[in-house]
């Protein structure tokens, strides 16, 4: 573990190169959606199982270890909740091995799950469309994963690092709880990948039909996702390398 920790410790790259990264990745997953937005391809890079949801599953993978590994510095219970629920989310986008075992969806779960596979996310009570394929609204969506996993990157990602610029307390009251708060500069892309989203979908996906508007809008949204883990993975090594005098 010493050595692991030694070599990724080595990743501390200055700010503005990590944003340049975080900014580049974003930019060019949503522009190469936009280049193939009509392209029949025999190898789809956004469906299910595609390159996108691979590329969110090895993030949230890496997160979950690399928070693991955290925890060894900061002996912070915080890092194991965190790493628990990254590797959660790994779990869900290969849908526990299904997809690569190829075993059958327990019957329990295949009358209320969406997609009929071994996942919590696409379960009727989690997913943001309801049995007859309505996207849920109100009080309802507030339970989607979807929603949840939004509420997740805002308040984690943005809210909290931008009220440490306003309240002085926050800042103190956070050390002492070992609660660990990404830079501001990282978790702003948050927002800049959600605006990708949102342009995309409002301004170049309105002119589809129905059912192609809603696989369009599938496929954009894996790409919405995958960037975000990427981020995560990027809070990461910057948790790391804070760190690294310590080794």
């Amino acid at each position: 573990m010493k050595s692991i920790s030694n070599n990724i410790l080595k990743c501390n790259f200055p700010i503005f190169l990590k944003i340049t990264i975080i900014a580049s990745v974003i930019l060019f997953s949503f522009a190469l959606n936009l280049l193939l937005i009509n392209k029949n391809l025999k190898f789809n890079l956004f469906k299910e199982s595609g390159l996108f949801e691979t590329m969110t599953a090895l993030f949230f993978f890496i997160c979950a270890f690399n928070f693991f590994l955290i925890f060894k510095f900061y002996k912070s219970i915080f890092c194991i909740i965190l790493g628990i629920v990254f590797f959660i989310g790994f779990g869900e986008e290969i849908s526990w091995g299904q997809r690569i075992f190829n075993f059958n969806t327990p019957e329990f779960m295949i009358e209320s799950n969406m997609q009929k596979e071994m996942t919590l996310h696409n379960l009727e009570l989690f997913n943001v469309y309801d049995s007859n394929g309505a996207q849920k609204t109100g009080i309802h969506k507030l339970l989607s994963t979807v929603f949840l996993y939004k509420m997740f990157w805002l308040l984690y990602g943005v809210l909290l690092p931008a009220s440490m610029f306003f309240f002085n307390g926050i800042s103190s009251m956070l050390s002492r709880l070992k609660i660990l708060v990404p830079s501001f500069s990282i978790g702003i892309f948050f927002l800049f990948n959600w605006l990708c989203l949102k342009i995309i979908s409002s301004f170049v996906f309105h002119n589809f039909e129905n059912f192609e508007y809603f696989r369009k809008m599938w496929e954009l949204d894996e790409v919405y996702e995958c960037c975000t883990a990427f981020i995560f993975l990027m809070i990461t090594f910057e948790f790391i390398s804070r760190k690294k005098n310590l080794i």
